[in-house]
C-alpha cells in the first residue's frame, strides 16, 4: 500500500491543524505506517462501519503508581482512532475526517480533495463546540422575522424554534453542570507520605497536617452551605416572566451540581481528608494534637452538612422526576396559540394535580403556587406573542382591527377557561376530603392574568371604537368632515404618546385611556346630534 494524493492532502491538513506544518513529512510517515494506512483506506473505501475518523496529536496516557492516568513523558504522538474501541481521550484538539458519500461508495484516493471527504477540528470540549455552533451560527439564521420558512407553516416554525431553544438551554446547563458549580479544594501536595504512617504517628509528629485538613474541611462546609442557601434564594428572585420550564431547569441544574459535589467527595484524595480527621478523634490522649477539640467541632458540623447534602440530593432528584412528567403538558404553552392551549388545559391541570398528590417534596403550598404562577406567566407571554405576531408593540396600530380584536378575545377566553378548569379540579378534590387539596392563593396564581386581561379588555374597546370611526369615515356624508377630523386628532394624540399597549403595569396608559374615552364620548354625542339633524333636514316624501 502506497500513499496517494488524498492521503497527502489529509496529512497536510493534520500538520497544519496541530501547528506542525514543518513536520508534514513526519505526519505522512505516521499515516503511511501499515496499520494506520489500512485503517485510512478501509475508511475511504467505505469498508469501515464509521463515516468518520479522528487524528490526535498528544502524549499517550500511562498509569502512575496510584493507578491514575497521567501524560507519558517525551514528545506528543500522532494517533488515529474511530473513537470507539481505543481508550483515547481528547486532551487539547482533534482533527476529524467525515465521509460525505453513500456508505458503500468509496472516496477516491487519487484525487487531492473534493466534496466527498470533509475535514474539521474538534476541541477537547465537544459539547462546548456544539453549543457555540448552535448559538453563534445556526440560531441567528432561524430567528430573524424575514427568514424564509418555505412551505413550513407558522405553527411548525414556532415549534421548531421552541424545541431548538429548549435544546440549547439544556445543552448549556449540562455544560455548566460539568464545568461550573462548586469546586471543592483538594489537599495540597506534601512531602509526608501518609500511607507509610499510622494515625498515632501523624497526630504526634505531624500536627500541622491535621490542622491543614481541618481547615480544608471547614472550607468545604462553608462552600457547600453557601451553595445550598444561595441556589434556593436565586430561584425565589426569578423574574415575573419565568415560565414553568424554568422550574424543571432549576431542579435539574441543582441535581447536577449536587451530584458533582458528591462525586468530588468520593474521590480518593478527599476521602483521605475525612478518614484522617475521623481517626484523629480516636487516637490516645497522650498523642492527640492540641486542636483535637476543633476537629471534633468541625466533624460535628460536617455531619449536619452531609445530612443536608443527602436531603438536598433526594429533594432535587424527586422534583426532577415529577416535574419531568409535566414536560409534555407544558410544551403547548411554549409552541401553541392561546386558542390551542385552551384545549390542553384539562390534561395540564390533571398532570399538576398528580404531582401535588404524589410528589414527596414538591407538594408544598409554596412550591405548587409558584408552579401555577409560572404557568400563568407563560400564558401571558404566549398571549402577547399571539397579539404582536412577532412585531413590536407599536405595530398594533397598523394591524387589521378585526383580526387584532379576535386575537385579544382569545387571550380573555384563555384566562376564563384556565380559571374554570382550576376551580373544577379544586371542586373535584373537595369530594375527597382525605386527599391533598388545591388550597392555594388564587390571587397569586391568577392576579397577573386578570390584570393583563383588564388591559386587553380596554384594548378591545379602544380598537373597536377605532374600527367603527374608521369605517364611518369611509362614507362621505356632507357636513361630517369636522367629526372625522376630530376623531383623527384624538386618535393621533393618543398614538403619539407611544404607550406599550401590552405593558399592563403602566398606569399612564390607564389615565390616558380614561381621557381618550371621555373625548370619544363627547365625539359620539356630537355624532348623534349630527345624525338627528340630518334626518330632520330630509324633505318629506309627501311634498
Amino acid at each position: 500500500m502506497a500513499m496517494q494524493e488524498r492521503h497527502r492532502w489529509m496529512a497536510a491538513n493534520v500538520a497544519a491543524s496541530f501547528g506542525i506544518a514543518d513536520k508534514t513529512n513526519y505526519v505522512e510517515g505516521v499515516l503511511g505506517e501499515y496499520n494506520n494506512l489500512k485503517k485510512l483506506n478501509d475508511f475511504l473505501d467505505g469498508k469501515s462501519k464509521h463515516k468518520h475518523i479522528f487524528v490526535y496529536y498528544q502524549r499517550p496516557d500511562v498509569p502512575n503508581e496510584h493507578g491514575e492516568l497521567v501524560d507519558a513523558t517525551g514528545d506528543p504522538k500522532l494517533m488515529i482512532t474511530t473513537g470507539e474501541h481505543e481508550d483515547i481521550r481528547i486532551k487539547s484538539r482533534a482533527v476529524y475526517f467525515l465521509r460525505n458519500v453513500a456508505d458503500s461508495k468509496p472516496v477516491r484516493a487519487d484525487v487531492t480533495c473534493d466534496g466527498d471527504l470533509l475535514f474539521g477540528e474538534m476541541s477537547a470540549s465537544p459539547f462546548e463546540s456544539l453549543n457555540t455552533g448552535l448559538l453563534d451560527v445556526f440560531k441567528p439564521l432561524v430567528n430573524p422575522q424575514q427568514f424564509d420558512w418555505g412551505s413550513c407553516d407558522k405553527e411548525q416554525s414556532s415549534e421548531f424554534k421552541s424545541t431548538f431553544d429548549k435544546f440549547t438551554v439544556e445543552l448549556f446547563q449540562g455544560i455548566q453542570s460539568l464545568t461550573g458549580g462548586i469546586d471543592l479544594p483538594s489537599p495540597e501536595a506534601t512531602d509526608v507520605d501518609l500511607r507509610t504512617l499510622s494515625y498515632n504517628e501523624i497526630a504526634k509528629d505531624h500536627p500541622e497536617m491535621v490542622s491543614k485538613y481541618e481547615s480544608l474541611l471547614e472550607q468545604w462546609c462553608h462552600l457547600i452551605e453557601q451553595f445550598l442557601e444561595q441556589t434556593l434564594e436565586s430561584q425565589q428572585k426569578e423574574s415575573e416572566t419565568s415560565g414553568p420550564q424554568t422550574e424543571l431547569d432549576f431542579w435539574r441544574n441543582r441535581l447536577q451540581k449536587i451530584t458533582s459535589i458528591t462525586e468530588q467527595l468520593r474521590s480518593k484524595e478527599r476521602k483521605s481528608v475525612m478518614n484522617l480527621l475521623q481517626a484523629i478523634t480516636k487516637v490516645p490522649q497522650d498523642v492527640a494534637p492540641k486542636n483535637r477539640q476543633t476537629v471534633f467541632n468541625t466533624l460535628r458540623r460536617w455531619k449536619q452538612i452531609d445530612i443536608a447534602i443527602t436531603e438536598a440530593f433526594n429533594e432535587a432528584k424527586d422534583n426532577v422526576k415529577y416535574l419531568t412528567t409535566l414536560d409534555k403538558f407544558v410544551e403547548p404553552l411554549y409552541i401553541s396559540t392561546p386558542a390551542a392551549i385552551l384545549e390542553t388545559l384539562p390534561a395540564l391541570m390533571n398532570a399538576v394535580k398528580m404531582v401535588h398528590t404524589i410528589a414527596r417534596y414538591y407538594n408544598t403550598t409554596e412550591r405548587m403556587t409558584n408552579l401555577f404562577a409560572k404557568i400563568t406567566n407563560q400564558m401571558i407571554t404566549k398571549c402577547k406573542e399571539c397579539v404582536l405576531d412577532g412585531e413590536e408593540s407599536d405595530s398594533l396600530w397598523s394591524k387589521d382591527p378585526q383580526l387584532l380584536i379576535k386575537n385579544l378575545y382569545s387571550c380573555i377566553q384563555l384566562n376564563e377557561a384556565y380559571q374554570e378548569t382550576y376551580r373544577q379540579t379544586k371542586e373535584t378534590l373537595l369530594t375527597l376530603p382525605k386527599g391533598k387539596q388545591f388550597d392555594f392563593s388564587e390571587t397569586l396564581i391568577f392576579g397577573r392574568f386578570d390584570l393583563f386581561c383588564r388591559r386587553v379588555t380596554k384594548l378591545v374597546d379602544m380598537f373597536q371604537t377605532i374600527h367603527q370611526f374608521t369605517s364611518l369615515s369611509k362614507h362621505r356624508f356632507d357636513g361630517m368632515e369636522p367629526l372625522v377630523e376630530a376623531f383623527q386628532r384624538i386618535f393621533q394624540e393618543f398614538q403619539i404618546k407611544r404607550h406599550d399597549l401590552l405593558d399592563f403595569h403602566n398606569n399612564r396608559f390607564d389615565r390616558d385611556y380614561v381621557e381618550f374615552n371621555v373625548r370619544i364620548s363627547d365625539l359620539e354625542s356630537n355624532l348623534r346630534q349630527f345624525i338627528n339633524q340630518s334626518f330632520e333636514s330630509i324633505a318629506s316624501i309627501e311634498a
